[in-house]
């Protein structure tokens, strides 16, 4: 069995995680900081002054509207794929052990011969 087999399909985002994303109002400050030509990622659409937005935990922001959909389906950012917390146990569970896997794959690879340790 391959590794790719065993990578369990990423359910949506929590329901108390997205409904408890901050929203912002776009303010003339904050559209200059983003710059003229800035859009919501997933409509396309471009940002205009008292625009509502919802804020991810990465900074990333979006329509309202246009987030929902994307997190009934998916737990990430649709940007930088950051994820977000799910209302699935197993997978939690999944994922914990992949960080740990992945600390244990770390430190082997720091190993050097003799029993010492490489800290990068």
């Amino acid at each position: 069995m391959d590794n790719e087999s065993r990578v369990p399909r990423a359910p949506p985002a929590s329901k108390e995680v997205v409904a408890n994303l901050p929203v912002i109002t776009l303010t003339e400050e904050i559209l200059a900081r983003l710059g003229h030509d800035a859009e919501c990622a997933i409509c396309k659409e471009n940002l205009v002054v008292d625009d509502k937005m919802q804020e991810l935990p990465c900074k990333h922001t979006f329509h309202p509207p246009c987030l929902k959909p994307w997190l009934d389906e998916h737990n990430s950012c649709p940007i930088c794929r950051h994820e977000l917390r799910t209302d699935d146990h197993a997978y939690e569970s999944w994922k914990e052990l992949e960080k740990e896997a992945e600390e244990e794959r770390k430190g082997a690879a720091n190993a050097v011969r003799g029993g010492e340790y490489l800290y990068i």
